[in-house]
């Protein structure tokens, strides 16, 4: 059984993609220019600093990326290397050319299941086309950089940080679907969330479900209390959720993503595609819902204005 992208991409990827669309230059901006030639640059930068995972060298490993592939639909198998860093992690990049590049401190401290789980999870990026914006993410202070050289330029990559860091750290809700999918154990991809949070050998044992799962309720706490408190609550909620959030961090918190997996397997909509009923592609979405979601990010933008 594969599953095509529509079956498992999360509204708020969606959504939030089409935020970033309504930013004039990051939607216009030529892909062909840009990812072809950073991919390049990746790919030769990964040959010089890692090392080329083989399939004759690590058969297990490409076992899990070929199962990956085959079940989410990805036409192109990505080129695995193996980044020697002490920071647990993974990476894909690429959208003619794929690349997947896992940490020895990944390998380290999953176990077999949670590693092909965090394989599923990349290749899960990969086929929901979020390379190219990935690239853009990952080389974003660079860009903004070069684009400093012009004058009247710095602002529009600001402009563009906000919905491009708001897509980027929901487009992981996403992945971690379509490894649930992939798998069919929900638990694995949820431990594999909880050890990387841990993040050392020594460490990742004690991070448990349960108390991830209690840091996203009281996360959701506070903030229901802020957004229904009054104007300087509202003010707070807003500058967290722009600035400390949408500006300075890249990925979902680790509690936020395990509820949003335990709330997913629990809906209609999941079992239906355990049993094989793949839902009808949706309609390309409503221009009325993506104005509606422009205005939001306009409004975020005259705030941080005001706070400047």
């Amino acid at each position: 059984m594969n599953y095509p992208k529509h079956s498992y991409q999360h509204p708020k990827d969606i959504e939030s993609f089409i935020n970033l669309k309504s930013v004039s230059w990051v939607s216009t901006l030529s892909k062909k220019l840009m990812a072809d030639e950073l991919e390049k640059d990746f790919y030769l930068l990964n040959l010089m600093d890692n090392v080329l995972m083989t399939e004759c060298d690590f058969p297990v490993i490409h076992g899990y990326l070929d199962e990956a592939c085959e079940k989410l639909n990805l036409k192109k198998k990505p080129v695995l290397f193996l980044d020697t860093s002490a920071d647990p992690k993974t990476l894909c990049i690429g959208e003619k050319n794929p690349m997947l590049i896992v940490s020895t401190a990944l390998l380290e401290i999953l176990s077999p299941l949670e590693l092909k789980a965090a394989i599923c999870h990349e290749v899960g990026h990969l086929a929901c086309g979020h390379s190219f914006y990935k690239i853009m993410v990952e080389n974003f202070s660079g860009i903004t950089q070069a684009m400093s050289v012009v004058p009247g330029l710095t602002a529009l990559g600001l402009a563009a940080k906000l919905p491009l860091y708001d897509w980027f750290r929901k487009a992981d809700l996403s992945a971690d679907r379509a490894a649930v999918l992939t798998l069919k154990n929900p638990e694995s991809v949820i431990s594999m969330i909880g050890k990387i949070a841990g993040g050392s050998v020594t460490l990742s044992e004690s991070v448990s479900e349960e108390n991830l799962l209690k840091q996203s309720e009281e996360i959701e706490r506070i903030t229901d209390e802020m957004k229904k408190g009054g104007t300087v609550d509202k003010i707070t909620y807003l500058f967290s959720t722009a600035v400390m959030n949408g500006m300075m961090r890249q990925n979902p918190w680790p509690s936020i993503r395990i509820k949003e997996i335990r709330d997913w397997c629990n809906t209609e909509e999941y079992k239906n595609l355990l049993n094989g009923i793949i839902p009808d592609e949706p309609l390309e979405p409503d221009e009325n819902k993506s104005q509606q979601e422009k205005g939001t990010i306009d409004k975020i933008s005259s705030t941080l204005k005001f706070w400047k």
